[in-house]
């Protein structure tokens, strides 16, 4: 009975493994969505954390189809931090119009700039411009910003101004 089982569950494995479906196959977006289109979101969370009055987190989740040479600009990832925010995690995965993996980053492979005026230096800002060999391609941003030792009021009026 043991030979049964240690031989059902690899084969088991292997079926369950061709059967799933690929989330991002750029074959299942509808068509009147592609219709003059650059690009195409196919999934975005965006959360934001308040841990205390000056400590908190924002993570975001994003997936977006590139259709042609002209959605080129959603394959450039761009992330300023100085003393109050800080990329805590980054990863970027590319897939194929199939829907398979073709590359991943992570947040080493990113790029590492300083940034600001006057003598010390302000902040920094990681990127990094992902290559597509063709299109229709898919990218996969999950990224995490901790922000600390800022009132979230005071962050609030920064990242999103009144209309006055």
């Amino acid at each position: 009975m043991k030979k049964i089982i240690v031989t059902a569950i690899p084969v088991l494995m292997l079926f369950l493994g061709f059967s799933q479906e690929k989330l991002y196959d750029v074959s299942k977006i509808p068509e009147e969505l592609k219709k003059n289109a650059y690009s195409v979101i196919r999934e975005e969370q965006l959360t934001f954390d308040i841990k205390s009055i000056d400590k908190a987190t924002y993570k975001v989740h994003k997936a977006v189809t590139i259709l042609n040479e002209n959605g080129r600009s959603e394959l450039i990832f761009h992330e300023f931090t100085d003393q109050f925010r800080s990329l805590e995690s980054a990863s970027i995965q590319l897939f194929d119009s199939k829907g398979n993996s073709v590359q991943k980053y992570k947040r080493s492979d990113l790029l590492k700039q300083t940034a600001g005026d006057g003598l010390v230096p302000d902040g920094k800002v990681y990127y990094i411009e992902v290559p597509a060999a063709s299109y229709p391609v898919t990218i996969l941003v999950d990224y995490e910003i901790k922000f600390t030792g800022c009132s979230i009021t005071r962050l609030m009026q920064f990242n999103y101004p009144s209309n006055r």
